[in-house]
């Protein structure tokens, strides 16, 4: 992600943990929305939720949201349409 310093559990470097979810999931909105293969904006999505599970913090509704749509458009790309 671009924009800051990730350690390899995609965790921000020397940042408030409040923060960091904050402006951490912003830029993966910004990043996702310029992906142009579903199956990777999908894939990074499952990693920032996996970060989320691992640190048991609530998961916000719009990566939820997000996770859904991109799957949607992953299982439409499979099937051609």
């Amino acid at each position: 992600m671009a924009g800051g310093t990730w350690n390899a559990q995609g965790s921000a470097v020397g940042r408030p943990a409040a923060a960091v979810s904050e402006s951490a999931l912003k830029e993966l909105i910004v990043d996702i929305e310029r992906e142009a293969d579903a199956r990777h904006a999908y894939h990074r999505v499952q990693q920032r939720l996996n970060v989320y599970r691992a640190r048991g913090v609530e998961i916000p509704e719009t990566l939820v949201r997000m996770e859904r749509a991109l799957a949607l458009d992953c299982m439409a790309e499979s099937q051609g349409r």
